[in-house]
């Protein structure tokens, strides 16, 4: 439990601090009781579903997806290059030795302590048994299946919030109309 201390020039004063948070929150709640209920029009609630339905989120997630599958599919298509170097260097490097080859001394050098590489490789895959075609037409329709299921679920459900703002408001009339009937029933059974 978070313990809120409320800091004045003479001191620390936490019971006072913590009637300064009640009536704020007091106050906080009041004004939320005050405020009046929004109305919202069918084509508000029907933006609002189609925003936050998390099964509309996952289809367009879904989407996306396959167009990046069907990226991949299509960079199988493409060269593939390769580059790459390096560098080592060898410490304590001993050198300055002679070699006697049929009486005659030759001298080693040091070797060069450091050493270079750098390779380059380009490669393009001619003919992989329509592996490729097969990988891309696969992702194609993969994408086509999934966006058409994404427009599937955005019509489900605007579908179903159309019937449950026309259930809503037909539950409305019939309290309504059972409450002005009341009120009559009421009015025919007072005694005159």
């Amino acid at each position: 439990m978070k313990k809120y201390v409320f800091i004045c020039h003479s001191g620390r004063y936490p019971v006072m601090a913590m009637i300064l948070m009640f009536f704020i929150l007091c106050i906080q709640s009041i004004a939320q009781m005050k405020s009046e209920p929004k109305n919202f029009t069918l084509d508000q609630c029907v933006e609002i579903a189609v925003k936050n339905n998390y099964d509309v989120l996952i289809a367009n997630a879904q989407v996306e997806t396959s167009g990046a599958d069907i990226t991949n599919a299509f960079g199988r298509y493409l060269p593939s290059i390769n580059f790459s170097g390096g560098y080592s260097r060898q410490l304590n490097v001993k050198g300055g030795n002679t070699v006697d080859v049929g009486g005659q001394i030759i001298p080693i050098p040091a070797p060069n302590p450091n050493s270079y590489s750098m390779n380059a490789y380009a490669s393009y895959l001619l003919f992989d048994g329509f592996s490729r075609g097969a990988n891309y037409s696969r992702a194609q329709e993969s994408y086509n299946s999934n966006y058409n299921n994404s427009l599937y679920v955005i019509k489900r459900v605007k579908r179903d919030v159309n019937r449950q703002f026309f259930d809503i408001i037909k539950k409305f009339e019939i309290v309504k109309i059972r409450q002005e009937n009341l009120e009559l029933g009421r009015e025919t059974l007072r005694p005159k």
